[in-house]
């Protein structure tokens, strides 16, 4: 039936929007996840530039007989940082990609509420459409029935009115038939009187 339909529609349009539903509140979760990883990492990074800087500070102040030892450190601090900093833009980039992916997935969310939406009120007007239909047709099987009703007892009371003629014409003319035949007799009468 069309509330069957209905229902079957809607059943598979909600579970549709709380799976996508879930894949997003588990795409924030990691989002959130990993922002907070981020975040202690972007700490760790600032703790540890603040420690070459002073490391650094410190070496420029060493003495001049250490200014090797000083390049060579500086060397593989700058290496540090340099991957460091690639450590970082990979996290960014990662970062950047969740929230793009979050994004198209709460916009799917959103569209397929819309279709669900849509759905629910082209289902409403197409029942209330065949409900009309069905209301019209009852209605019409209705008349039609009054009609057929009506027509029934016009001929019922024609056929009784035809009866009730037809018995009057018969009693009558058994009447005529009793006279007739009284009259037969009278003449017969008067005929042998004459002879």
């Amino acid at each position: 039936t069309v509330n069957e339909r209905e229902e079957r529609t809607l059943y598979v349009l909600e579970r549709d929007v709380k799976d996508r539903e879930a894949r997003v509140a588990s795409r924030e979760k990691l989002l959130s996840e990993r922002e907070s990883r981020i975040a202690e990492r972007e700490r760790e990074l600032d703790a540890l530039r603040a420690d070459l800087q002073s490391l650094s500070a410190t070496l420029e102040n060493a003495a001049i007989h250490q200014r090797e030892d000083i390049h060579r450190e500086q060397v593989r601090l700058g290496r540090e940082a340099l991957r460091i900093d690639a450590i970082q833009g990979t996290v960014l980039a990662e970062r950047e990609d969740l929230r793009v992916q979050v994004a198209m997935e709460r916009k799917l969310l959103e569209e397929a509420r819309e279709a669900r939406r849509r759905e629910r009120e082209h289902l409403i007007d197409e029942v209330a459409s065949e409900r009309r239909t069905i209301a019209a047709e009852y209605a019409d099987t209705l008349r039609r029935l009054d009609a057929a009703r009506t027509e029934m007892l016009q001929l019922k009371n024609r056929l009784v009115e035809y009866e009730a003629r037809a018995n009057a014409a018969l009693q009558q003319a058994v009447v005529e038939e009793e006279r007739l035949e009284k009259v037969s007799k009278a003449a017969s009468m008067k005929q042998d009187m004459l002879d």
